[in-house]
């Protein structure tokens, strides 16, 4: 990879570092290849359970206005090379799933035979932030055909879940509101809620699926 010599440079500048090192290639290719890997593993898990484990998978690469936003977040150096080696997130993919049980399965699968290094394991359906918010992280360590390494996050949560995180992600736009404080109590309050739902759907699922 070749070296930035400026450090604070702007967005256009990183995609540009990034186009002309084939980053912006490799990154796509490898979140294509992931994406495979997990659509593979779920087709196995829907073969077990005779349910689909998958509802749906989205995926991005981070734009240069994000990184740049978060490196300042993180009191870093607004440079290419720390945005490679330093953002676990720089490739995202979000596999959403019908029920709870699914987001256990599929992350187990994907930690145990996803075929990247797994750096880190995060377990936030078992242990929720203290906003309520529920997800399993999986943090990859990829290593491109021309020995480019960076990191993708996978995110693994259940439709309630999800609907739950769009509606907390919506809200940490909006701060300079004073009700900003109020809406996150009840966000939280919710969040109790629908793993409630969560949970008693499938219980009602496993019923279902018991009938002859």
């Amino acid at each position: 990879m070749n070296e930035a010599v400026n450090k604070n440079i702007s967005s256009d500048e990183i995609q540009q570092f990034f186009d002309d090192n084939g980053l912006t290639e490799e990154m796509d290719k490898t979140k294509s290849d992931i994406i495979r890997r997990i659509e593979i593993l779920g087709e196995r898990i829907t073969e077990h359970t005779g349910h689909p484990a998958i509802d749906h998978i989205v995926s991005r690469i981070k734009s240069p206005e994000s990184i740049i936003r978060k490196l300042k977040k993180k009191k870093r150096d607004v440079t290419p090379q720390n945005a490679v080696s330093t953002l676990h997130d720089i490739v995202g993919i979000r596999a959403v799933c019908p029920f709870q049980d699914d987001v256990f399965y599929l992350a187990r699968e994907i930690r145990d035979n996803i075929g990247y290094p797994v750096i880190n394991y995060k377990d936030f359906v078992s242990n929720p932030k203290s906003s309520g918010y529920r997800s399993i992280h999986i943090i990859l360590e990829c290593l491109s055909e021309s020995g480019n390494k960076f990191y993708a996050e996978v995110q693994v949560r259940s439709v309630a879940m999800n609907y739950w995180a769009i509606l907390d992600h919506l809200l940490c736009y909006k701060n300079e509101d004073k009700r900003v404080k109020e809406f996150h109590e009840q966000l939280k309050r919710h969040a109790e809620e629908i793993a409630d739902i969560d949970r008693k759907l499938y219980k009602l699922r496993r019923k279902i699926e018991k009938l002859k």
